[in-house]
């Protein structure tokens, strides 16, 4: 009977527990997070990265710096910028922070496979089309009617 009623009991004391944690997170301030985001080879300011932390996001400027607000705690982080690489890690927020970050950047794309993509487009723009159906009447047009 002892174990019953203890085993009642556990659930409201984990309730009372987990609000109390609750309201003393809801008690700390957020923290100011700044800093760089670099070309990992040459140190040059990475402008225009996109920094997402949890639900937070945050752009960096032309000279690469960002900064953003959060409650402390565990993140992880994204990083994208057009030229790089993805940056993907976590950081443990615990108070004001400076954090620098490095990008490497993304190794030159062939430019034939864009070429051909790309020349679709205009060959069927410039009559490729009416090509084709002028064949497909001139197939019809020999056959005998019937």
């Amino acid at each position: 009977m002892k174990r019953f009623a203890l085993m009642a009991l556990m659930p409201m004391a984990l309730l009372m527990l987990w609000q109390g944690n609750l309201a003393c997170a809801q008690d700390v301030e957020d923290c100011h997070l700044q800093g760089h985001i670099l070309d990992k080879k040459d140190g040059a300011p990475v402008g225009g990265a996109i920094i997402s932390m949890g639900s937070k996001m945050s752009v960096s400027f032309d000279d690469g710096y960002y900064n953003m607000t959060l409650p402390p705690g565990i993140y992880g982080v994204n990083i994208t910028s057009p030229r790089y690489n993805t940056y993907t890690g976590v950081v443990n927020l615990t108070g004001n922070m400076t954090l620098d970050f490095e990008l490497e950047k993304r190794p030159a794309e062939s430019s034939c496979q864009t070429t051909g993509l790309v020349m679709v487009a205009p060959l069927f723009a410039a009559g490729l089309g009416a090509a084709v159906d002028g064949n497909r009447r001139r197939r019809t047009a020999g056959r005998p009617k019937v």
